[in-house]
């Protein structure tokens, strides 16, 4: 195996872009089709200025042997300043990755940087663990809580699969990215809480099948920072902390204000009212009397118009208009009256048809 690093600011344009043309010949392949060759084109050869390509032994033509990529290493340090951050890591072969990691850490260290920060896929953080990195974004300790979270959620899963080196990160995988496998549920959870310390490469993902596809930040100093102060535990309600009394400070006597002569109230003065204002209308006792004491007027009677003896004189009714039928009154009036009866010598009237009636009417019968 051999590699080849490259520096932009050293590297020849006509090289720099032959290499990314071969990195960008068959990158899915090589990074097992976890990132996208868009990713790899447009963000992370645009910005970069330092690659690193891993070369394995191809096919043997007429004595010659042909070299085939078998890994690449995209890094820049302007995306975190005072830190290398590898954009992007891929190889399909044993052995690659880690020669490829050795080379980004010497040329951090070559040019003083503090570290290397990476954004790690969720299947392959227990790799990068073991390779010195932590879940953090600089140089300060990591968060002991994260640390107890993957010995209890996430060894056993590698643990389980730690046998077989080259199919552990597709067992991983395969857990991991299915949210319907119940073996994954504690990997992801401890993906959960790596999101919610803010250390997920998307800063804006809210959850974490989102958060997946950019990775998780990493990191491994080669000069450790003292952690930073932990917050006081928050006290219970019940709890009284065992603090000093405090002592009122001491308070000067008040002297009481030196009191000015004041001028005494004049009496306010009143105008007398004249004789002639304050005489009262007297009235009169009748006046008085009445007002106290009223008395109910009489009605008058009321007038009525007397009529003359014509309009008072009642019309006399006939004999027969005062002739009451053979009916009592206090009888109901029933609804279907009763047929007249007919007399034994009368002819008996027969309803006729429209036809008969004009053919016996009409002239028909002769």
């Amino acid at each position: 195996m051999e590699l080849e690093i490259f520096e932009r600011e050293t590297t020849p344009d006509k090289i720099w872009k032959q290499q990314m043309k071969r990195i960008l010949a068959r990158p899915e392949d090589i990074c097992q089709k976890l990132v996208k060759s868009t990713y790899i084109r447009k963000d992370a050869l645009a910005v970069s200025n330092f690659l690193v390509v891993g070369y394995v032994r191809g096919r043997e033509f007429r004595g010659t042997v042909s070299r085939l990529i078998g890994g690449f290493l995209i890094a820049n340090e302007a995306e975190f300043p005072g830190f290398l951050y590898i954009d992007v890591i891929c190889s399909d072969q044993e052995g690659v990755g880690g020669k490829m990691m050795e080379a980004a850490t010497a040329r951090a260290k070559a040019r003083g940087l503090q570290g290397i920060i990476l954004s790690s896929l969720p299947h392959v953080v227990g790799y990068y663990r073991s390779l010195g990195f932590r879940n953090r974004d600089n140089c300060v300790e990591e968060n002991p809580k994260l640390g107890a979270a993957f010995v209890t959620l996430v060894k056993p899963l590698i643990d389980e699969y730690k046998g077989n080196r080259k199919t552990l990160n597709q067992n991983v995988a395969a857990h991991v990215y299915n949210s319907r496998d119940k073996k994954g549920n504690d990997y992801r959870k401890f993906l959960n809480e790596l999101r919610k310390s803010h250390l997920a490469k998307n800063k804006q993902c809210r959850t974490v099948a989102h958060c997946n596809q950019d990775g998780y930040l990493m990191s491994k100093c080669f000069q450790e920072l003292p952690g930073a102060p932990q917050p006081s535990p928050r006290r219970s309600r019940g709890a009284s902390p065992a603090t000093k009394p405090k002592t009122p400070p001491a308070t000067k006597p008040k002297t009481p204000p030196a009191t000015t002569p004041t001028r005494a109230a004049s009496p306010r003065r009143t105008r007398s009212k004249s004789p002639a204002a304050t005489r009262t209308r007297a009235k009169s006792p009748t006046r008085a009397a009445a007002t106290k004491n009223p008395t109910p007027r009489a009605a008058s009677p009321r007038r009525t118009r007397a009529k003359s003896p014509a309009a008072t004189q009642t019309r006399a009714k006939s004999p027969a208009a005062t002739r009451t039928r053979g009916r009592s009154t206090t009888r109901r009036r029933s609804k279907s009256p009763t047929p007249k009866a007919e007399s034994p010598g009368s002819p008996r009237k027969v309803a006729l048809p429209g036809w008969l009636k004009d053919y016996y009417y009409g002239g028909g019968r002769r």
